[in-house]
């Protein structure tokens, strides 16, 4: 297998879960500016919506999109438990991936797209902490225990867009407990 990442990117949950399994992988960095990988190649040609993480399962066969590589890769490794096979806990890790990637991701993209007015910069960020606040009040109350590894592939993905807000936004946590704890 092969990853396709840059770095700081969401490419970086794929690269975590890659770490965690028995499987063998390469790397192979993209420039999202150029689109060209670090071996020369023309990255849409790999993947035509040109962003990562894309990952290259044999030559040819890609599959694009965190929501489908993470359960993808946690079921290489059924000893590691990262994902359940079926039922409720499968369908919940899915349901916050799918909440992460369209819903937070979408949220900060906004920082990424050009200039901003002070009015579009506050509405964002208010944006951005409501998600953040219902993340951390479902932290709170799961039934879960998040020091196991049942969500983890949601945790990588929420550590991954943390990283975002925190370096890229300048958004202080530490009002939200239970999100610092993931973190």
């Amino acid at each position: 297998m092969k990853l396709y990442y840059s770095p700081g990117a969401c490419s970086l949950a794929a690269h975590i879960i890659l770490n965690e399994i028995n499987v063998d992988f390469d790397l192979e960095k993209v420039d999202l500016k150029t689109h060209k990988t670090s071996k020369g190649s023309d990255y849409y040609e790999i993947n035509p919506k040109g962003y990562v993480p894309a990952l290259e399962i044999n030559p040819g066969l890609i599959l694009t999109e965190n929501v489908a590589i993470l359960p993808f890769l946690a079921q290489h490794d059924p000893k590691q438990d990262l994902i359940p096979p079926s039922g409720m806990g499968r369908a919940k890790v899915l349901e916050w991936l799918g909440y992460l990637n369209s819903e937070l991701h979408d949220a900060y993209a906004v920082f990424f797209g050009g200039h901003l007015t002070d009015d579009e910069k506050t509405k964002a960020y208010a944006e951005v902490d409501r998600l953040l606040k219902y993340i951390d009040n479902h932290l709170a109350e799961s039934e879960y225990d998040y020091g196991q590894i049942i969500l983890s592939m949601t945790l990588c993905h929420i550590s991954t867009s943390l990283h975002y807000v925190i370096k890229l936004l300048s958004v202080s946590l530490f009002k939200l407990q239970c999100v610092m704890k993931v973190y």
